[in-house]
């Protein structure tokens, strides 16, 4: 079956998770391969099976095929695993309708289908569509849409768990979007978060050579006083090839001058850390 005839099927059975982003209207149950809402807005599948609920487009330095295809590889080769396992373990017991907001290029959402095995109703956005593109050639039974994090394209209370992986967060619209007593994992960079290749690409008297978390996390505890830190540190060994991956995959590099940047490509690491804050609260 073509990705746009599945995801036309998982729209029929699911459409009642969306809402229309101009008007805020429920959709119809779909006969086509589109979705209308009440007040008549049609939004149409891609070919690749994406659905584009935006009201306006987006430039972002994210859209950028080579990144994405970089992070895949990586992240297939390890690289996040054992921030996906504690993700996982955070998520609720039981068959759960899962969000991963800003979900680049599908893996976390394609790690819980096979790990979980809970027939989870999964559902993942990004605004770069070449990541999302590139979401749809996993095999997992997860649906994917280019949607706005201020204005979600979701009925209020329709998620169980809202996954958050080096994303910016709206707290607002994810408690809307979550039902009460519903799951908000969030996943940010620690102080030694890829350290040795921020050391690589900055003076030590940058600001690019440190990093602080601070803001960040006070945010989360401002809006959750309740909320739990747990704290994942490991190091992933490169080579050649997976260090020149990683240096396409991270925005580390956008601030580094061309000349440095030249330099370091011509180099190699023997390992990174992956030092992550996972953030988690329940929503009441």
């Amino acid at each position: 079956m073509k990705k746009i005839e599945q995801a036309a099927a998982w729209l029929k059975k699911n459409y009642q998770l969306f809402r229309c982003p101009y008007c805020a209207s429920a959709f119809r149950q779909p006969e086509t391969k589109s979705l209308i809402c009440q007040q008549g807005h049609s939004f149409d599948l891609s070919k690749k099976g994406t659905l584009y609920l935006l009201k306006k487009s987006y430039q972002t330095n994210y859209d950028d095929p080579a990144l994405w295809q970089s992070r895949r590889k990586l992240l297939q080769a390890g690289l996040f695993t054992p921030i996906f396992a504690k993700i996982k373990d955070l998520l609720p017991t039981s068959s759960s309708r899962i969000l991963d907001a800003g979900c680049g290029e599908g893996s976390a959402l394609a790690y819980f289908a096979a790990e979980r095995k809970k027939n989870d109703t999964l559902v993942g956005f990004d605004l770069a569509k070449s990541a999302l593109n590139l979401a749809t050639q996993l095999d997992s039974a997860a649906f994917f849409c280019e949607a706005d994090l201020a204005n979600l394209p979701f009925q209020t209370a329709s998620f169980d768990a809202i996954c958050d992986i080096f994303t910016p967060s709206a707290y607002q619209e994810f408690e809307r979007v979550l039902v009460p007593g519903g799951r908000l994992v969030k996943v940010i960079p620690g102080p030694a978060y890829l350290a040795e290749l921020r050391h690589l690409l900055y003076a030590e008297n940058s600001g690019n050579y440190n990093y602080s978390n601070q803001k960040v996390k006070n945010l989360f505890f401002e809006h959750y006083p309740t909320a739990k830190e747990l704290a994942v540190n490991y190091k992933f060994s490169l080579n050649s090839t997976t260090f020149q991956q990683l240096l396409k995959m991270t925005p580390l590099q956008w601030g580094a001058s061309e000349a440095r940047l030249t330099e370091v490509q011509q180099l190699t690491l023997p390992e990174i850390t992956v030092d992550v804050v996972v953030l988690t609260a329940k929503i009441d």
